[in-house]
């Protein structure tokens, strides 16, 4: 009688168990990353031979899948998506750029998906002096 009592504690805690554990099928559910990086930091611009040089802290976190960098001719936006594929690296050149300002941000893509919130602005003002370009570099 003991033994039957036992083993019936047993069962109903077995089947509490995979009860609140599993989903309909009874399989744990895996978790599901719902948390964005950091946002990229110590974003810079600098004009190299007339190319823009936008560059910034690399990411730490594990699952970094890339950046996404954004450019607006106007610091209050509206900014729109540079780079189709997103970036392996911390820096993106952009060259062909019409004398005036250029403004960037960047945010960082975790492999599921997660987008982080934009990293500060920064900007370059390019004038054009017969054939050469000249900057003054703008953060926000």
């Amino acid at each position: 009688m003991a033994r039957l009592r036992l083993l019936s504690v047993v069962l109903v805690v077995m089947l509490v168990f995979l009860v609140s554990c599993g989903n309909d099928s009874g399989n744990v559910a895996p978790a599901v990353d719902t948390v964005p990086p950091n946002p990229p930091v110590n974003l810079q611009a600098a004009l190299e031979s007339g190319t823009i040089l936008v560059d910034w802290a690399d990411n730490a976190e594990i699952d970094l899948a890339g950046y996404r960098i954004y450019r607006s001719s106007n610091g209050d936006g509206p900014f729109g998506l540079v780079n189709s594929n997103l970036l392996l690296c911390p820096w993106y050149y952009d060259s062909g750029r019409p004398a005036g300002f250029t403004y960037y941000k960047v945010t960082a893509v975790d492999e599921s998906g997660n987008e982080s919130a934009y990293s500060r602005i920064v900007g370059v003002y390019i004038r054009t002096r017969g054939k050469s370009k000249t900057e003054s570099v703008i953060t926000r």
